[in-house]
């Protein structure tokens, strides 16, 4: 703040001189007058920064109305002095601080600081799977087969690839020669319940592969065969293993942040915008003698901190209808506890989801009887933030509402080369790094959409190519966001180097083949007789016999014995007739090898006459592969039918060329709350659903033309707007499905429904950033180094994060044995808590902290890091040592 304004209110015309001359010095603004001055008026008061009042030698009406003022109508602090031993009665509010007279001016200096900063503090602002493709040999997820037996019938390429082998690796395998035998039971538990009921089911449970620990969310649905019965299970397991770490993770981030939280002194609550309680950290519980489980769900103001006045429960409620619509608040308020009522810094701040929706209150409260001896100049913020930008790795510019360039850091004129007198506001950079005039019109239509509703503190992050001085292309993030005072501060980052490409859909489909390119059918001669006088190698393979075993003999040793009467007949016939019945057919019948085995085969006889011999040409086919295609057909699209209708993700194939969508999986009306039919009479709105913002993306990655679409890649994050308004997160995935003359005939998808995922990730990003306490990432070992530190560390130790990541951990430390101690703790008991440590500062000045930390694996189980908080305690050392603050009742007790 600078030049504060204070008001100085004594009769003492000589005090007033020397307290005046102090606060000259001190850079401070003052205004002196005495208590019947009729500009002692709230209006009038609320001009100035502090108050400082001499409370006069005796009692009387003039004092006690000012006083007035200052309780019930005035937001600042008021600083009072006198000498000790003076007559007068005043009911101190505790939004007062009190010096004893002769003053000291280094202690009148340090209270001014602390109160004018304990104010500033009160009033800050808080802010905030792949499924399958058209056949299950294409499916990204384990897909399995199993019998009752557990026996496996079919393992895809995924399932089979985890344990480092193919799906011929699986026949004849059943479950216990593949999981351990724990695992394989309860597998076979869950297999036997859905072939007893006929009931698919999900099961969700942790396996082991290859010695390595796995979670699985495994879909089993029953399989019917020919017969109508159910004799084996489909398994569909989708690996969540990362997910759950994730879970865990994030489990444990929570219970870790929530006991810091408990720690604090200070009273913190979580809302949802209509009042409801989420969360109560300990402090406040306390006070009334409950727990958290006894005040969660119900509303803030109807709870036992409010039940001694109406009046405060309905400012309350007012208070969160307020805050609800994105306001923040703060005031004195009363609160109750076990011992009667006390007074608090009362405060409300909204915390906005993705959306920049109102998504949680968080409400805080202080017991204003405490003060924090901490100080901190504005100039030296001010200072902070210049030497930030100056050595920042990124570039800044400040703009003003009009449009004009401010301040541009060195790093801005390094990333394009011009100054500020050269591009003096928006509309010369927009001219001069835009070069295609239409790109230059779409950005600048761009910024202008983006902030024409924007709130301060909302952020509008883009992606453009811009052409340098120099003329070089780069690819930039550009970060503006909106300031209370309506100027902008944009950060601008070269992520020209940064790979960002992005594979199409791997596409993993391996089609069966049954047919050899070269298959050679059995050729058989027989005479009148029906006796074999030729045959050829073929027929070796076919049947199992050789030339030796069948030459001269009948031509029905290859036939079944129920064809042989009906062979006689029509030989008979030809004999006496020379025509052949079935001469110039193709059908099909069965043949009986060397080992008496039967099997289907394709003929085709041709009768012929030579010499005036008639002979018989028969050429066999040996069709029981394609019978066998033709049934495990029959039974495949069965299977796609009853996977496709039962996953939980979204599934669907177009037509390329028409455009047109030909199949779409249930699962669609629970992710985008539409029916499937709704989208078959509107195709658009399938489009039309997709955030603006995502939509050419989406639009450009998966509904590409077919040329274009690839089976390779991880696919693509984006948000859909549902009827009823809500936003879902979705991973999608397009996979170009070929003919065998290698040409695209459809393309498939999958959309996965991922919004709980985002929500945690966000969450977690939100409190790292904006916690008050120092955060951090560090690795284990003498040689660590920080890895990630959030700004309230930065801010703490007075480095900037590029310096901090790239020293020694034990730097920071006064001791460098104590980050090895330190170390031992975590690896020893997985965490540490409130341990106190000895820190130094990158000036060298020492301070102390109180350090929590705890351990984070691997899927392993190995350690890889450990995240830890920082508090500073030094100015809570030093407050009893260097601060003494009086208890006015104390002091109203030694004066009567």
């Amino acid at each position: 703040m600078k030049n504060p304004k204070i008001l100085l209110i004594t009769e003492d015309a000589m005090e007033a001189t020397k307290i005046i001359r102090w606060l000259n010095l001190w850079n401070y603004i003052v205004k002196s007058m005495g208590f019947e001055n009729k500009l002692l008026s709230p209006e009038n008061l609320l001009k100035y920064n502090l108050i400082l009042v001499e409370l006069p030698n005796k009692d009387n009406s003039e004092v006690m109305k000012v006083f007035d003022t200052f309780k019930n109508f005035v937001d600042i602090p008021v600083i009072c002095f006198s000498s000790r031993g003076d007559d007068y009665k005043i009911d101190f509010h505790k939004n007062f601080f009190y010096i004893e007279k002769p003053i000291d001016p280094k202690e009148l200096k340090l209270t001014i600081e602390m109160a004018m900063y304990r104010h500033q503090m009160e009033m800050a602002l808080h802010e905030s799977e792949r499924k399958y493709k058209l056949l299950i040999e294409n499916a990204d997820d384990p897909i399995a087969i199993v019998k009752g037996d557990g026996t496996f019938l079919l393992v895809n390429d995924s399932g089979a690839k985890y344990f480092g082998g193919i799906p011929g690796d699986f026949k004849g395998k059943k479950m216990w020669d593949v999981f351990p035998t724990e695992q394989a039971n309860s597998q076979m538990k869950s297999i036997k319940k859905v072939i007893e009921t006929g009931k698919g089911s999900v099961v969700e449970e942790k396996t082991i592969i290859n010695r390595k620990e796995r979670w699985f969310s495994t879909k089993l649905q029953p399989i019917t065969d020919s017969n109508g019965s159910i004799s084996s299970v489909q398994l569909i397991a989708r690996d969540i293993t990362k997910n759950k770490n994730i879970e865990f993770d994030l489990i444990g981030r929570e219970s870790f942040f929530s006991r810091i939280l408990n720690d604090l002194h200070s009273f913190v609550a979580v809302l949802k915008p209509t009042g409801e309680i989420i969360f109560i950290n300990n402090t406040p519980l306390e006070l009334i003698g409950k727990k958290l489980e006894d005040v969660e769900g119900k509303i803030f103001y109807e709870t036992q901190w409010w039940d001694y006045s109406e009046v405060v429960k309905s400012s309350l409620k007012e208070d969160i209808e307020l805050c609800a619509t994105g306001k923040s608040l703060s005031h004195e308020i009363q609160i109750n506890s076990l011992n009667g009522l006390i007074w608090i810094d009362f405060s409300m701040h909204p915390v906005y989801d993705s959306n920049g929706n109102v998504k949680y209150l968080v409400p805080e409260g202080r017991d204003i009887s405490n003060i924090k001896n901490t100080k901190k100049a504005l100039h030296e913020e001010n200072n902070r933030f210049m030497s930030l930008s100056e050595n920042a790795p990124f570039g800044m510019v400040l703009i003003s509402k009009n449009g004009d360039y401010k301040y541009m850091n060195p790093k801005f004129i390094e990333l394009f080369g011009y100054h500020l007198e050269e591009i003096p506001n928006g509309r010369e950079w927009f001219r001069r790094v835009f070069k295609d005039p239409k790109k230059r019109y779409e950005a600048m239509l761009t910024w202008k959409n983006d902030f024409k509703n924007a709130l301060p503190g909302e952020k509008k992050p883009r992606t453009y190519e811009v052409t340098t001085r120099s003329g070089e292309k780069k690819i930039i993030d550009f970060l503006p966001v909106l300031l209370e005072n309506k100027e902008y501060l944009m950060t601008v980052n070269d992520v020209t180097d940064r790979k960002m490409a992005e594979n199409a859909l791997q596409q993993s489909e391996e089609r069966f083949r049954t047919v050899a390119s070269s298959a050679v059918d059995a050729i058989i001669i027989t005479d009148l007789e029906g006796s074999i006088v030729f045959s050829n190698d073929s027929l070796q393979r076919i049947f199992g016999y050789n030339e030796n075993d069948i030459f001269g003999k009948s031509v029905n040793m290859l036939m079944p014995g129920r064809y042989k009467d009906e062979f006689k007949r029509n030989q008979v016939q030809f004999k006496l007739t020379g025509r052949h019945m079935l001469s110039g057919k193709l059908f099909e019948s069965y043949g009986r090898r060397k080992d008496g085995s039967e099997f289907p085969i394709e003929i085709s006889i041709t009768a012929w006459e030579v010499s005036g011999e008639r002979f018989t040409t028969s050429i066999i086919r040996d069709i029981t592969e394609r019978k066998l295609v033709e049934y495990e057909l029959k039974s495949s699209e069965e299977k796609f039918r009853q996977m496709t209708e039962n996953i939980q993700e979204v599934f669907w194939i177009i037509d390329p060329k028409m455009s047109q969508l030909l199949y779409i999986s249930p699962a669609y009306q629970n992710v985008w709350g539409c029916s499937r039919e709704s989208l078959f009479d509107n195709p658009r709105s399938w489009i039309e659903s997709i955030h603006p913002e995502d939509r050419k993306q989406v639009i450009d990655t998966i509904f590409r033309t077919p040329h274009e679409i690839q089976s390779k890649g991880n696919g693509i994050e984006y948000r859909i707007k549902r009827p009823d308004g809500s936003i879902r997160w979705i991973w999608g995935k397009a996979i170009p499905l070929k003919n065998d003359k290698n040409r695209i005939q459809r393309i498939a998808g999958i959309a996965v429904d991922i919004t709980r995922r985002k929500k945690a990730e966000d969450d977690y990003k939100n409190l790292f950033e904006n916690v008050s306490v120092g955060v951090y990432r560090c690795k284990l070992g003498h040689q660590s180094k920080f890895v990630n530190a959030n700004p309230a560390l930065l801010e703490m130790f007075g480095y900037k994060k590029s310096e901090i990541l790239a020293i020694k951990a034990s730097y920071l430390y006064q001791d460098r044995e104590d980050k090895i101690r330190f170390d031992n703790d975590v690896i020893k008991y997985g965490r540490v808590e409130n341990q106190e440590v000895k820190f130094r500062k990158k000036d060298g000045t020492p301070f102390t902290a109180s350090v929590s930390a705890f351990v984070v694996k691997d899927d392993s189980g190995d350690i890889k890091y450990y995240d830890g908080v920082i508090k500073d305690i030094t100015k809570f050392k030093e407050l009893e040592k260097s601060i003494k603050i009086i208890d006015p009742v104390a002091i109203f007790d030694r004066i009567q």
